[in-house]
């Protein structure tokens, strides 16, 4: 995990993506992403789960900065089989 220190994100997934998403799907996610804090809490009345973690697809940061929080897409082949991840940068505004 130390290559991966300076690459902190934080994903906030939908309960209802959690409790219906494939093994596949949550196989691909979670080699992906490296959750090391979960927090439902604050977000249980929207059904929402905030996940902080490490992954080789998120920018370096610095120590001390806002962790980034990334938006996570899946992309399927014709037969519906996912193929793919990517994590986007979320842009504040």
């Amino acid at each position: 995990m130390e290559a991966l220190k300076n690459n902190k994100g934080k994903i906030i997934l939908n309960k209802v993506f959690i409790d219906t998403a494939s093994i596949d799907v949550l196989e691909m996610l979670f080699a992906n992403f490296f959750p090391i804090s979960i927090v439902s809490d604050y977000l249980y009345i929207y059904d929402r789960i905030v996940y902080y973690g490490y992954s080789k697809h998120f920018e370096e940061s610095k120590e001390g900065e806002k962790v980034p929080e990334y938006e996570v897409y899946f992309t399927s082949n014709k037969k519906g089989i996912v193929t793919s991840i990517e994590f986007k940068k979320v842009v504040k505004q």
